[in-house]
């Protein structure tokens, strides 16, 4: 019971850290392209 419950918070973490990871590499790549349409 309790190896399932930490289980499934493990799985939470993991999938929130995807969830952030991907946010964040979508806003760098965003900002890069604004940077170099700003340049052009």
């Amino acid at each position: 019971m309790l190896n399932r419950s930490t289980a499934r918070d493990r799985h939470r973490n993991s999938v929130t850290s995807a969830v952030l990871l991907t946010a964040s590499g979508l806003l760098g790549t965003g900002a890069l392209v604004a940077a170099f349409a700003g340049w052009l």
